[in-house]
């Protein structure tokens, strides 16, 4: 006999349900008689479902699976996986972009932010988005030139063009079964001929994206003559009120002009970062990407961003160039790297105490690089951080698998490395957010896993399990076996791998036992009453105290109650007493453990009675059933009816 698991009906793991199948068949003679005569048999059906999500146990970055026999998986992501409904559940993000009612033309609304869009590119706020009770909208503006001494030649001020909305199959986590999809709302010839521009929803990010599928116009003398000339793309925002911005760390007045190569932080009355503009990337389709400066800065009563493209990145840039100055919801898993760079030896940047932090970005990169032409030479050291919640592995859990899955983008090594995961010497390595100090290579150790460099996409690295942090956060350092064992580099070695900040969040494998995991299981799958026997009104039938044997293969002490059902069938119900009495169509019913008697009244009604407290593990526990057939009853059809026994952890 097997069990039924009904995690789901439970915020904690900590109850099994088995339910016996109670089969009622009443047989009579050919010619119907009065007397009504019946036969009883008890069966089992077997309803267990191996490798099912148990919803009860979701969090906002991490899914928890059932994988029988006492055994659980959890898939604890970098980034979101879920959003909560307006009932406060977890439900999984969909990227879906759909209609919507006026005054807006299309929406998302199945993330942690909602994206609202109208339809056409020239009608002032295109797009809202909204978080955590606050708001940002956007206007597109005019894509132009511009130069250090401000100077401004238009190239397109936004177009009346037609739109077009697309929904993508995705899958962000391998191991997940069931995919997304992701909306994008794009505008061809936006800034002009061949200067497109579109929105995507991704997890927990908005993308902004601008692609020129060839070069711009070129800028007049008196841009180039100015000096520092650069495409500058333009959009009005507006922030709600209850929103501060931040700088590099430092609150924006609103005023002056600020520039800036990092992240820009929306932080509420409470100073918590609610999102962020991440920094912009601009890339071509000869793999070539950079970093540009992202203004802020005031005209009349508008506040604007604008990305800064250098004009000398655009020339030698292999078109089309994609530029995305995009809008991230805040984790605070502050995954990313730290790199160093040393223009005297390899030493100059292998043994630094701090570098450079380089986080809120889609990659991280991992490894070391040498250059040297006659005008440079530098060596370069790069150390990736990741931060997992893992507070959903409870203490008394017994983890037996823990993998790190990380997503290569770009293989940029011409030399083979081992991608190794280290721990910090303290619990405080490394901080998160990341702090330049956390580039110390005497604040990590170990060899906790690693995986040979062999290309793009996903890597599977083991860990050893005792690294995972229960009821707390989790977070390694990943450097490069050549980093570690103070190898210099010859030329480029290093990795691109996708951060929490894209739709190819890391994340952790982990499967685990609990210590008490709810698991009982019988010895039998059938009871015919009076050995299948025609049985009357009035009478009862007893299967005997030692019939049934449950066995605990939970882990640990449980306590078993045991309650049933009505029969029904052929449409008459025999209804189930809940003081084990029998009647006119209802019928009553007993358990007993072995070495006592039939003393335990088996109720339709919750709470159950119990039918054995602190059955420990691996111990087995005999019982009985004794029916008492209802005093009168009218048809001769088959019946069928329930008895549930709960097995729960003490």
């Amino acid at each position: 006999m097997s069990g039924k698991v009904s995690l789901n009906r439970l915020a904690v793991i900590g109850t099994v349900i088995l339910s016996v199948l109670v089969i009622l068949a009443l047989v009579f003679p050919i010619t119907i008689s009065v007397s009504g005569r019946s036969f009883l048999s008890i069966g089992v059906e077997h309803f267990a479902q191996a490798n099912t999500e148990v919803t009860s146990l979701r969090t906002e970055t991490s899914k928890t699976f059932d994988l029988g026999n006492g055994h659980y998986r959890s898939i604890i992501s970098g980034g979101a996986l879920h959003y909560k409904d307006s009932q406060g559940n977890w439900q999984n993000i969909n990227n879906q972009i759909v209609p919507a009612q006026a005054p807006w033309n299309y929406q998302m609304t199945q993330d942690t932010y909602t994206a609202r869009f109208l339809s056409s590119f020239t009608a002032g706020q295109v797009v809202k988005w909204e978080a955590f009770n606050q708001s940002l909208a956007f206007q597109p503006m005019e894509l132009q030139w511009t130069n250090a001494l401000n100077q401004i030649q238009a190239i397109s001020m936004p177009q009346n063009t037609a739109v077009l909305v697309t929904n993508t199959p995705k899958q962000s986590i391998p191991e997940l079964q069931t995919g997304y999809e992701e909306g994008t709302i794009r505008w061809d010839d936006a800034y002009g001929e061949g200067r497109h521009f579109w929105w995507t929803c991704q997890m927990g990010i908005l993308a902004k994206t601008l692609e020129l599928e060839t070069a711009p116009p070129v800028p007049a003398s008196y841009i180039i003559n100015g000096g520092s000339p650069v495409l500058r793309l333009n959009f009005i925002f507006s922030p709600s009120s209850g929103l501060n911005i931040y700088v590099d760390g430092v609150l924006w007045n609103k005023s002056t002009r600020k520039q800036t190569f990092n992240a820009i932080e929306f932080r509420n009355a409470q100073n918590q970062t609610l999102w962020y503009f991440s920094p912009c990337r601009v890339w071509d389709s000869g793999g070539n990407e950079t970093t540009v400066i992202i203004e802020l800065r005031k005209s009349g009563n508008k506040l604007y961003v604008s990305a800064r493209v250098p004009y000398s990145w655009l020339q030698n840039a292999i078109y089309p160039v994609f530029i995305d100055p995009s809008t991230n919801i805040y984790s605070s898993a502050s995954d990313g790297d730290i790199w160093k760079k040393s223009t005297s030896s390899y030493s100059g940047a292998h043994d630094p105490e701090s570098g450079t932090v380089s986080s809120s970005k889609s990659t991280t990169l991992i490894g070391q690089e040498y250059y040297h032409d006659e005008y440079s030479t530098w060596w370069k050291v790069f150390r990736a951080y990741y931060f997992f919640n893992t507070s959903s592995i409870l203490s008394t859990y017994t983890v037996t698998t823990l993998q790190l899955h990380i997503n290569c983008q770009y293989d940029n090594s011409n030399t083979n490395f081992y991608i190794r995961v280290q721990q910090g010497v303290t619990t405080a390595s490394p901080h998160d957010p990341l702090q330049a100090s956390d580039f110390d290579k005497n604040d990590y150790t170990g060899n906790g896993g690693q995986a040979l460099s062999a290309g793009v996409g996903w890597y599977s690295i083991s860990v050893n399990t005792s690294w995972l942090v229960k009821e707390g956060w989790t977070k390694w350092a990943v450097r490069s076996s050549r980093d570690i064992d103070n190898n210099e580099p010859s030329g480029y070695e290093h990795m691109d791998f996708y951060t929490s900040e894209s739709s190819n969040d890391p994340y952790l494998y982990v499967e685990y036992t609990p210590a008490c995991s709810p698991s009982i299981s019988l010895n039998l799958y059938s009871w015919s009453v009076n050995n299948g026997d025609p049985v009357s009104e009035g009478s009862n039938y007893a299967t005997g105290l030692t019939y049934f044997t449950i066995t605990n293969n939970s882990g640990g002490s449980v306590t078993i109650t045991i309650g049933g059902t009505d029969m029904t069938g052929g449409g008459y119900t025999w209804d189930l007493s809940d003081d084990g009495s029998a009647g006119d169509m209802v019928y009553g019913m007993y358990a007993g453990l072995s070495g006592g008697d039939y003393t335990i009244v088996v109720k339709e009604s919750e709470p159950y009675n119990t039918l054995k407290s602190g059955l420990a593990d691996d111990a087995t526990q005999d019982f009985g059933l004794k029916i008492y057939i209802p005093t009168s009853f009218d048809d001769g059809n088959p019946k069928t009816g329930t008895v549930t026994l709960i097995a729960t952890c003490d």
